[in-house]
């Protein structure tokens, strides 16, 4: 089994004996090292780069379903205990329109929760905040390498990218924290250049913000794919999409704005599903303060909904991560921070976890402290 063959099931995007479907300049390039990758590549077009980018997101769909459901997995494992617990706590409380009617405060004081039961309530929901950042950065770093070894005429399987995404982890997050930092500036300027009074004012200053962060972290939208499939770090990675969005500044808006409007879309998607939810509960008479059939069934539905939900990001977060791939390998040629997802382990060394120890002590921590709220109520 070499790198450069895709799986059978895979269609393949790429000629043979290519990496990938690359203008004559950058397939003329020397190889080099990570600090120093090919220049002079011809940029894509907008309209090759949109079509390329959905090639590539419809070549890497199986393995990027796969991926999704396993992250789904790993959410319900994190939230699914703190989830319980809260619907306990709202079945004690009076049921659905407790939380639908009011605040998390307020539903608290009608259902007279022992003390205990909510501070076990926040440990969970701690755990379940952190864990699910974890997984959904870890999941960006995983269809991001899926996209690019699918670009790149590669075979790598889910534990494969799990072991590259703990490599670079630490890496990807501080490029967010410094993207997001700059986001935040961009923020902190508009507000105090509007000082939105009322709370028509502070919602059109709210778009403007959003609109000024994609357009000031435009440049860095490469961040991602430089880390991953170009293997280097977060400060460097800036450096280098700057470059990218100053050779092509068209792709660079292209990728930027391909997030946001999927932001956008995910959004409403998720307000929608949740009023349709809610809706169809009360046509069909389920609610967590009716019988013990009727609460198990109507947990079950919000589990599996979670499922769902955490799987739809990690999907959406590929098709936000396409075009980045498609046009960073287009620029650049340089795939070789995909080589850490295929590590040959040493002898008597075990496979890369699905899940890793500390991922696993959160999980039991969250389960331990939402069965001590449960013994409370």
């Amino acid at each position: 089994m070499s790198d450069g063959e895709l799986p059978a099931d895979t269609p393949s995007l790429i000629p043979a004996g290519s990496p990938f479907p690359i203008d004559p300049a950058i397939a003329a390039a020397p190889a080099v090292s990570p600090s120093a990758p090919p220049a002079g590549a011809a940029p894509p077009r907008v309209g090759e780069s949109i079509g390329g980018a959905f090639d590539l997101a419809i070549g890497a769909s199986r393995q990027i379903r796969s991926a999704s459901i396993y992250f789904g997995l790993v959410a319900l494992a994190l939230v699914g205990p703190g989830l319980v617990l809260f619907l306990a706590m709202l079945r004690r409380g009076g049921g659905l329109p407790g939380i639908v009617d009011g605040s998390y405060e307020i539903f608290l004081a009608l259902g007279s929760a022992p003390p205990t039961a909510e501070t076990m309530l926040r440990l969970a929901v701690f755990c379940a905040i952190v864990g699910a950042f974890a997984v959904f950065l870890e999941g960006q770093i995983v269809v991001t390498a899926i996209l690019g070894a699918v670009a790149g005429g590669r075979r790598v399987s889910l534990r494969d990218t799990l072991q590259l995404s703990r490599e670079v982890f630490w890496p990807v997050l501080g490029g967010s924290i410094l993207v997001g930092i700059v986001g935040r500036v961009a923020d902190w300027i508009v507000e105090a250049l509007l000082r939105p009074t009322t709370v028509s004012a502070a919602q059109g200053v709210a778009v403007v913000q959003f609109i000024a962060t994609a357009i000031v972290t435009a440049p860095f939208a490469f961040w991602l794919a430089g880390i991953v499939i170009g293997g280097v770090g977060p400060v460097e990675t800036l450096k280098r999409s700057v470059r990218i969005a100053v050779a092509r500044w068209r792709l660079a808006i292209l990728v930027a704005a391909t997030g946001t409007v999927l932001s956008i879309i995910e959004l409403f998607g998720f307000l929608a599903g949740a009023d349709l939810i809610v809706r169809l509960f009360g046509v069909l008479g389920l609610d967590i303060g009716g019988t013990p059939t009727n609460a198990i069934v109507t947990s079950l539905i919000l589990l599996a909904g979670l499922v769902a939900m955490s799987s739809l990001l990690i999907t959406i977060a590929a098709l936000v991560a396409a075009p980045q791939v498609y046009v960073f390998i287009r620029m650049t040629g340089y795939t070789d921070g995909l080589n850490r997802a295929r590590r040959d382990p040493r002898p008597g060394e075990p496979p890369t976890r699905l899940i890793t120890r500390s991922m696993l002590g959160l999980i039991a921590f969250a389960v331990v402290v939402s069965v001590a709220g449960l013994t409370t109520l």
